[in-house]
């Protein structure tokens, strides 16, 4: 079973400031996220932090778990052809 961990931040970190609290979230966690965008929709990185830290009563998710987990939640649903992995995109190449 997987669940999200809590912790309120003594110093900043990345764009985290002290004293929020800071989310790090599951593949498990960011999966079930990703199956909840609706069709048609697509989610930042940092869109797709924002909801899962919103859900979970946080401030903001971890980036750096948020993107190691959120391969792993790419990777464990790679065989899912109904895993819309794609609607979350870090910007549009020029």
């Amino acid at each position: 079973m997987s669940r999200n961990i809590i912790k309120v931040l003594d110093k900043g970190f990345s764009d985290i400031s002290a004293g929020d609290k800071m989310l790090i979230s599951s593949p498990e966690k960011i999966a079930d996220f990703i199956y909840a965008i609706p069709k048609g929709s697509f989610f930042t990185i940092k869109e797709l932090r924002r909801g899962l830290a919103l859900k979970a009563g946080a401030d903001k998710t971890c980036p750096v778990t948020t993107g190691i987990f959120l391969r792993m939640a790419i990777e464990q649903n790679k065989d899912d052809v109904n895993f819309p992995y794609w609607r979350v995109v870090e910007g549009i190449p020029n």
